[in-house]
């Protein structure tokens, strides 16, 4: 077919326009991109898959640290481990990571997220928990309860008595006083208690005078977790300026009691 002017004519159906071929070679660059884009993609999910699968197994946190007795593995589950010598290349101090603690035929073993493994004896910890416990407890007893003072002028030890006579309660302080053979109450404690005198006598104080008292049986005596009953005690007038105590804890209640005063926190620790 000859357009007017005698030159061929090019059919419709032959017509591309002239730019097809970048055209092309952009489409075809454009898949490829996009193909290393979703492959990247499909192995950052994969990675990011092992990487929240070991996060949800994990047992905890460890951090290595080092002290005077070697190399350790402290972990925020399962206590702290001492690092044995033959697998100390394996770690280094200040490191931090997750772990797992894994089983096998050959032991138990704590596994990083590094991968590295460190056999462990979990019956040995096992054990040994159950010995710092009974420890403990050992030595909780040893100290025994404590029962909170106060100090008056820096050595004078003031403790909270409770009293009982005939359904009557009352709630004292006493001057604990070693000096003293016998418990004293102050005149105004005997008689809101109601005690009844049941005979006389002559007390020598501190200052060598001698003075008068009543001697009176009380049900019962209790200091923090000592509990005693049938004491006498003496009932004296008191005298002169006013004082925070009312009376004195002597000899017949601290004897046989094993105790140690802590005066700097205030307290007396009762052995058993």
């Amino acid at each position: 077919m000859s357009s007017e002017n005698g030159y061929p004519q090019a059919s419709r159906r032959s017509r591309l326009p002239l730019n097809w071929g970048v055209s092309l070679c952009r489409s075809q660059h454009s898949r490829r991109r996009d193909i290393m884009f979703w492959k990247y993609f499909f192995l950052t999910m994969v990675v990011m898959a092992f990487v929240f699968a070991a996060l949800a197994n994990a047992s905890g946190i460890y951090r290595i640290g080092k002290d005077e007795g070697g190399l350790y593995m402290e972990t925020d589950q399962d206590g702290s481990w001492y690092i044995d010598p033959s697998h100390v290349r394996d770690f280094s101090p200040g490191e931090k990571g997750t772990y797992v603690i894994n089983d096998n035929r050959n032991g138990t073993f704590i596994v990083t997220h590094r991968g590295k493994k460190y056999p462990i004896n979990m019956a040995a910890r096992e054990e040994w928990e159950r010995e710092r416990q009974a420890f403990n407890e050992r030595q909780r007893r040893a100290e025994g309860i404590e029962t909170p003072v106060t100090l008056l002028n820096g050595n004078h030890v003031l403790v909270p008595v409770t009293i009982v006579n005939a359904g009557n309660e009352m709630r004292v302080q006493m001057l604990l006083d070693t000096g003293a053979s016998t418990m004293v109450l102050h005149r105004d404690v005997a008689d809101r208690l109601m005690l009844k005198n049941i005979s006389s006598a002559k007390l020598m104080t501190a200052d060598g005078s001698v003075i008068d008292s009543d001697i009176v049986k009380l049900d019962s005596v209790d200091v923090g977790p000592i509990h005693k009953q049938g004491l006498l005690a003496s009932v004296i007038e008191h005298s002169g300026a006013r004082v925070p105590y009312q009376g004195l804890l002597g000899m017949n209640f601290l004897k046989d009691l094993d105790y140690r005063i802590d005066f700097t926190r205030q307290m007396i620790q009762w052995k058993p």
